[in-house]
């Protein structure tokens, strides 16, 4: 299978991996992204089929560029990203460094991905936003993007492939439905929007939480601290919301 691999790869074809195999599954944010939208849920699965172990690093700011590497279509967008150092191209500088079971740095560390594991990659707050990424090519509205996880010694695994959809719109183009303070005397506004007849909510420069049609929602600053509280109408579960780190509090 390996010499299989290899071959593929010299071709210059990529390898999705199968049962039996290394799995990369793409997580993305569905409904459409706003302009500057600080981050937007990017999140990848990588699970170990085989029987043997592979070494991966921990953490999905680390793994980006190192070992995990993002791909967008259309081809214009992906050189412009790289072009202008948003992301790279993929690369293998780095699996000397990865596989080893000694701390890779101060910041980045690796760990042992056993036969049946599965690690999840967060890389919502270290991938490029989407006015980082367009912002040159406004005929663009949505692009097609996969993962690609070295598993080897130029051996690579790739995930599935999703459309990510996106709106021209600033966060401060919607509707005001909220402000507050919090930590004494600093101002928010909440704000919310409907695209494709989806309602959503934004607090700063982040996507809160998507609400149903015809629900109220309903705000409340946690005292003392920098946490919004928000309830529904329809008694949905509520959504608490850090203020400062502009992060859903799980």
């Amino acid at each position: 299978m390996k010499k299989t691999l290899l071959s593929m790869l010299a071709m210059g074809l990529v390898y999705y991996a199968q049962s039996g195999e290394v799995m990369v599954k793409l997580m993305t944010e569905t409904g459409r992204i706003l302009e500057d939208q600080f981050s937007w849920d990017i999140r990848i699965a990588i699970s170990n089929g085989t029987d043997s172990a592979i070494q991966i690093v921990n953490g999905g700011g680390g793994a980006k560029e190192t070992q995990l590497f993002f791909t967008i279509l259309p081809q214009e967008l992906m050189d412009h990203a790289v072009y202008e150092k948003k992301l790279d191209a993929p690369h293998t500088n780095f699996w000397e460094k990865i596989n080893t079971t000694s701390k890779w740095t101060e910041i980045y560390t690796t760990s042992t991905l056993a036969p049946g594991q599965t690690h999840l990659w967060d890389c919502s707050e270290v991938f490029p936003s989407i006015r980082f990424l367009a912002e040159d090519i406004p005929t663009i509205d949505q692009f097609d993007m996969y993962a690609q996880v070295l598993v080897g010694t130029n051996i690579w695994a790739v995930s599935n492939t999703n459309t990510v959809r996106f709106s021209r719109q600033k966060i401060e183009d919607g509707d005001i439905v909220f402000t507050g303070t919090y930590m004494g005397n600093r101002t928010f506004n909440v704000y919310e929007h409907t695209t494709d007849d989806d309602r959503f909510l934004f607090c700063s420069f982040t996507r809160v939480c998507k609400i149903g049609n015809g629900v109220v929602p309903s705000f409340e600053v946690e005292t003392g601290t920098d946490i919004l509280k928000v309830t529904f109408s329809d008694n949905s579960p509520p959504v608490r919301f850090n203020i400062s780190e502009g992060k859903v509090i799980p």
